[in-house]
């Protein structure tokens, strides 16, 4: 039997304001940038990758061999949730419905074997980290998001909202307890030297 592909989406159109360059070409070793990076790392644990990128510039990474998208040109600029209501739609329009592993271009120092954590069980909407301790937040990158999230993200970025904590307590999620390290490796990428 044929695997069914893995379509994974690197996220590379934020400001990186608190990096102090755009993040998304940082070098992050061999010349690469480090969305690239992040991309070659995860698809490494696949047998048939569909990776690519959403970034401000269509084909931005695309010399690189990953295929770049832009937001949804009504939701341009609006941060994460647009970027996923981009990878979303491109993977439905690829291939119809399913999961689709949503990364940060920021998470070079994330073990990629993290992901196997994550479930895609029938039925639900996003498969994702938890914080055991207080405040509990969610951990939405890496995680597993299911096409099925398209027309309620459609809806609620038309309502201004732009919060992955509150999308996620509105939808069908399973929650996986976030290992530990994983929000330590996930700040270590909001810095020139992740190391």
């Amino acid at each position: 039997m044929t695997p069914e592909p893995s379509w994974i989406c690197v996220l590379a159109g934020g400001r990186s304001r608190r990096f102090g360059g755009d993040k998304a070409f940082a070098d992050a070793g061999g010349g690469l940038p480090r969305t690239v990076a992040v991309s070659r790392r995860f698809i490494a644990r696949s047998a048939d990758p569909r990776p690519f990128a959403v970034a401000r510039a269509a084909g931005a990474f695309d010399a690189w061999g990953l295929p770049t998208i832009t937001d949804p040109t009504e939701h341009a600029g609006a941060g994460p949730l647009a970027g996923l209501l981009a990878g979303l739609r491109h993977r439905e329009a690829q291939a119809g419905p399913g999961w689709l592993l949503l990364l940060a271009c920021d998470a070079v120092a994330v073990d990629p074997a993290v992901v196997d954590r994550l479930p895609e069980p029938d039925g639900v909407d996003a498969s994702v980290f938890r914080e055991a301790g207080p405040p509990r937040r969610f951990q939405p990158l890496p995680g597993k998001y299911h096409t099925r999230m398209i027309s309620g993200l459609e809806a609620a970025l038309a309502r201004g909202e732009r919060s992955f904590q509150r999308r996620l307590a509105g939808v069908g999620v399973v929650e996986t307890p976030a290992p530990a390290g994983l929000a330590d490796a996930a700040a270590r990428g909001n810095h020139a030297d992740p190391a």
